[in-house]
């Protein structure tokens, strides 16, 4: 760990680019330039923030004590000026980040997103598979075959409820 500094909050501002990319987390200052992709959240919401207190973000995520050490391990000092560490932050006055409440809602829905896209994927393709399977191994039983192709759209039906609940989730 390099030696612990006093920093104000305008000199950890100007870190806030991809060669040199400095948050503050709870009064450290955090050299983070080479492990954004390694921090919770990843390079888009330690970007957003670079230069800026990120404490209300990683608090909304929840940072294990795995992380936490490893952000200790990137101190390189500390605010000095903790009367404007949220300096440039967007806080709404309750307390909230717009960005990290936009950051974590959009988190959602790409989490939504990839299991829409396996939801629509198995509902297309995993029926296919199935009634050409059953075709080969049942060869000519066309009424165990009705029957498995009934099942199998009762499956492609529910499938779609679900990507259905998961749209008019995304869209709350």
């Amino acid at each position: 760990m390099a030696e612990i500094t006093n920093f104000t909050s305008v000199q950890v501002s100007k870190h806030n680019r991809e060669d040199s990319c400095w948050i503050i987390y709870h009064g450290k200052v955090l050299d983070v330039t080479n492990y954004v992709a390694d921090l919770p959240g990843g390079p888009d919401l330690i970007y957003d923030y670079a230069g800026r207190d990120i404490s209300i973000p990683f608090d909304q995520i929840g940072l294990n004590d795995i992380a936490l050490e490893f952000l200790d391990l990137l101190q390189i000092g500390v605010i000095e000026d903790s009367e404007n560490n949220f300096v440039d932050n967007d806080l709404h006055k309750d307390g909230n980040s717009a960005n990290g409440s936009q950051y974590l809602k959009q988190t959602q829905l790409r989490v939504d997103a990839i299991n829409l896209r396996f939801v629509k994927m198995s509902a297309i393709f995993f029926p296919i598979y199935f009634l050409i399977l059953s075709y080969f191994i049942l060869k000519k039983n066309f009424m165990v075959l009705i029957c498995l192709a009934v099942i199998l759209l009762e499956v492609i039906r529910q499938s779609w409820e679900l990507r259905d609940g998961m749209l008019d989730r995304a869209g709350a």
